[in-house]
């Protein structure tokens, strides 16, 4: 397990200001809030990004978030998904292996809808996996990838 700081803590920072600070109070890992990575990405090449988190010895362990994988149809799914390639492709290039990912939908969950999220979080997952990215899900109240999850192996088992 590698310690890191995550940019949750620090919303009014930039990007650059958080990977300035954390490395200042001794960190070298963060997990990066997507949205502050991509306002940055906007004025900074990947390659001076990079350079950044060199100079700073700063290692980015993880992304957060991206939602509405699961239950999105039609043009909203197709939004959510041509984001969540874009941000593959941008955790690949800056080498940051987890792509943390929050669930549409909390409460009871029919057969339909479990159906349809274990089918969006299959092909989520293979497209992660083209990108060298892991999906993690992080734990909530109501956890209902990890319903999701189980209920696909309960389903497999049964096969």
């Amino acid at each position: 397990m590698k310690p890191c700081i995550s940019e949750a803590t620090t919303m009014p920072g930039t990007f650059a200001e958080d990977v300035a600070a954390f490395a200042e109070a001794g960190f070298t890992g963060m997990e990066v809030w997507l949205t502050k990575l991509e306002n940055h990405l906007a004025a900074h090449s990947a390659s001076a990004t990079r350079k950044l988190l060199e100079d700073r010895n700063m290692s980015l362990a993880a992304a957060s978030y991206q939602g509405g994988l699961l239950l999105s149809q039609g043009e909203e799914r197709k939004a959510h998904f041509d984001d969540f390639r874009r941000r593959l492709d941008l955790c690949q290039q800056l080498g940051i292996p987890t792509l943390l990912v929050v669930a549409d939908f909390v409460g009871a969950v029919d057969e339909t809808t479990l159906g349809r999220a274990i089918v969006s979080l299959k092909q989520a997952a293979q497209w992660a996996a083209g990108f060298d990215v892991h999906l993690v899900k992080p734990v909530e109240p109501i956890d209902v990838v990890t319903a999701v999850a189980r209920a696909a192996a309960a389903r497999e088992h049964r096969a």
